[in-house]
């Protein structure tokens, strides 16, 4: 399975299990065994390089958060020849009011004019 490979299974399935959400996604360089994607849908996002090292193998770095019970995670990785290296960071998370409701709607309303 070679890199160009790699990423289009990991970008259709980020769309097979969000279908709502936005994607960037740029190959341009992979012919140079270099590739990026970047996903998002609000709760949940993902970027993600990777570029082959001087020895020919895959260095993968990227990032990936999401929002579960109040608490957002963040995934800073990389991936390299000696493994899988996270570092995780945990923090509270609160969900903005919704449209409708309180601040949100003083503040829409004072936009509509």
């Amino acid at each position: 399975m070679c890199i160009k490979d790699i990423v289009i299974l990991s970008v259709v399935f980020l769309i097979v299990h969000n279908a709502t959400a936005q994607i960037t996604f740029d190959t341009e360089n992979l012919a140079n065994g270099e590739y990026y994607y970047a996903y998002s849908d609000g709760l949940y996002s993902k970027d993600e390089t990777g570029k082959l090292g001087d020895e020919g193998i895959l260095i993968v770095k990227g990032e990936y958060r999401y929002v579960l019970d109040d608490k957002e995670y963040v995934v800073t990785y990389t991936a390299d020849k000696d493994g899988y290296h996270p570092k995780v960071t945990i923090s509270d998370y609160t969900l903005p009011p919704p449209l409708g409701s309180g601040y949100a709607a003083n503040l829409v309303a004072s936009l509509v004019g």
